[in-house]
């Protein structure tokens, strides 16, 4: 007996590989920090290396990218401000997540009195 196909009505695996990541992913909750100050270039920088020791990471002055093991997170950073996405991996707890990230931050942001991000989580399946 053949094994029920998820899209019959496709022909080519490879566009239902697709699809199921992009439901998936529909699916996921999502985490937004934002800090306001003139140095969020420099905590970018900082924090992309720092993760780089343990995985995969980059960046340049005004973006980044950590394959954290809660979820893919990037970074951007203008003028006045730092902003930390995060994709959170099927059962991982936001909170968890942002107490690492400010944890992390404190560490290089001390001369600021830097305490927390301003955190929004969203859940991609609530229309809200």
């Amino acid at each position: 007996e053949a094994a029920a196909k998820p899209f019959p009505g496709l022909k080519n695996p490879v566009c239902c590989v697709f699809l199921i990541e992009i439901i998936r992913k529909m699916d996921m909750t999502s985490l937004t920090g934002t800090y306001d100050t003139p140095n969020g270039s420099r905590y970018l920088q900082q924090l992309c290396k720092h993760f780089g020791h343990k995985v995969q990471a980059n960046c340049t002055e005004s973006s980044g990218f950590a394959a954290l093991g809660f979820g893919d997170t990037t970074f951007a950073a203008s003028d006045r401000l730092l902003t930390v996405s995060i994709a959170l991996k099927d059962g991982e707890s936001p909170q968890d997540a942002q107490r690492m990230i400010d944890a992390h931050l404190a560490r290089f942001a001390f001369r600021e009195d830097f305490e927390t991000m301003s955190w929004t989580v969203c859940n991609q399946a609530d229309p809200d």
